[in-house]
């Protein structure tokens, strides 16, 4: 409780999922989604979180470059990085993934 006997809600307390979308909407998410997920930007910025460092590139594009920065020296992503990443997005299920309820209001 918070001063003044307001309560905080938990953060997943308005958390709602798929399934509260009739059908029609739920698979039209799903299939824009998963396009989403198979573009090559997504497929190369997962990659670089999953590695834990972006290539030089992408540090080059969107930071000022700082002296002695590990990225800098980064060209490549580590060796199964992008076989990995793409493991992993073919395993997810989408229907297990949580979203304020307000989204599925709009």
């Amino acid at each position: 409780m918070m001063a003044g006997g307001n309560t905080v809600a938990s953060p997943q307390a308005n958390l709602g999922d798929l399934g509260d979308l009739d059908e029609e909407h739920r698979n039209s998410f799903i299939k824009a989604l998963l396009r989403i997920l198979h573009t090559e930007v997504a497929e190369l910025t997962y990659a670089e979180i999953l590695d834990g460092i972006p290539t030089s590139a992408s540090y080059f594009d969107f930071y000022y470059p700082q002296e002695g920065h590990p990225a800098i020296s980064h060209t490549e992503l580590c060796p199964g990085i992008l076989d990995r990443t793409r493991q992993l997005r073919d395993q997810l299920d989408p229907r297990t993934l949580h979203f304020s309820s307000s989204v599925s209001q709009m």
